[in-house]
């Protein structure tokens, strides 16, 4: 999600899938206004202008569309569906871990980051500093240490 001005807020789906289609009728029969479908993209550009990211997946290994929305200052939203997830977001401190299915949760979450710019700016630059845990610098100095204590 991205603001165009005060409180005006789109919302992006970068990406595809088979259920596209269905979302995008969605969509259009409710005549739900500023959402936008932009399919694969280089998701870099929408991380930077976005401030909220909104993560909906199930399943995840390793959720690196977390970390790379962090390390933009974009604040992160996903439910608590993998374990991965308390790796990269400290819930109420850099983003939201909602419980899996709660959907009013997440929604009073979303709303709490739309509403408020501190809240939004406190977090983005708490998860631009947690997300340097994984840097290369830093991961690669881990390994090196691991190997000079073997």
């Amino acid at each position: 999600l991205f603001m165009n001005g005060k409180a005006d807020w789109r919302f992006v789906i970068v990406g595809d899938g088979k259920d596209r289609t269905i979302y995008e009728d969605i969509v259009k029969r409710q005549h739900i206004s500023d959402v936008s479908f932009v399919g694969w993209q280089d998701s870099l550009p929408y991380y930077l202008m976005s401030s909220i990211f909104i993560m909906v997946s199930v399943t995840e290994g390793f959720p690196m569309t977390l970390m790379e929305a962090k390390q933009c200052g974009c604040v992160p939203i996903a439910f608590d569906s993998f374990e991965a997830v308390h790796d990269v977001i400290e819930n109420g401190v850099d983003g939201y871990i909602v419980k899996n299915n709660d959907n009013d949760r997440y929604i009073d979450c979303l709303i709490s980051l739309m509403e408020s710019d501190c809240l939004r700016s406190n977090m983005a630059k708490n998860g631009i500093e947690s997300a340097q845990k994984f840097s290369v610098d830093k991961i690669a100095q881990e390994w090196y240490d691991y190997y000079k204590r073997l």
